[in-house]
């Protein structure tokens, strides 16, 4: 296993510990009317997962559930559009389901990313080129940063 995957599994633990016990109406409060609430975040970090794992993998989304979640990365984050998610997608199992499908997809890419992903040139979310292993380091420490929001 990689040393991104290493961090990564454990942001992604210390995220579900967060996660539990958490209500529908926690998960769906807002601080400001500027701020992304939990079920936001959550869908985001399941994007940013989907984003790097479809680049490196090198598979385009497959269903609108897919275009949806490579779009949360960005659209109301990094840069201005409506959320891709609505009110009908703010349950707790939906969001599960959402970050289970990253994860999915994400894990074999970071546990065991082959060279050529690793030197792969890609633009990143916020609009930078990388190659493959500096979008690993980001996307490892990702739900870290926002679990800590």
């Amino acid at each position: 296993m990689t040393q991104f995957a290493e961090v990564w599994h454990f942001t992604r633990a210390r995220l579900e510990q967060a996660m539990q016990g958490l209500t529908h109406e926690q998960m769906c409060w807002r601080p400001h009317s500027e701020a992304h609430t939990i079920f936001e975040l959550l869908y985001h970090i399941a994007g940013a997962e989907y984003y790097w794992a479809n680049r490196l993998g090198n598979r385009p989304p497959q269903s609108e559930f897919e275009r949806r979640l490579d779009r949360a990365v960005i659209e109301s984050f990094l840069a201005e559009g409506e959320f891709p998610f609505g009110t009908e997608d703010l349950t707790d199992s939906a969001v599960r389901s959402a970050l289970r499908f990253s994860y999915d997809c994400l894990r074999p890419i970071i546990e065991e990313p082959s060279a050529i992903q690793l030197a792969m040139s890609l633009v990143s979310p916020v609009g930078d080129e990388v190659d493959g292993h500096t979008g690993l380091i980001r996307i490892a420490q990702h739900a870290g940063y926002h679990t800590g929001q």
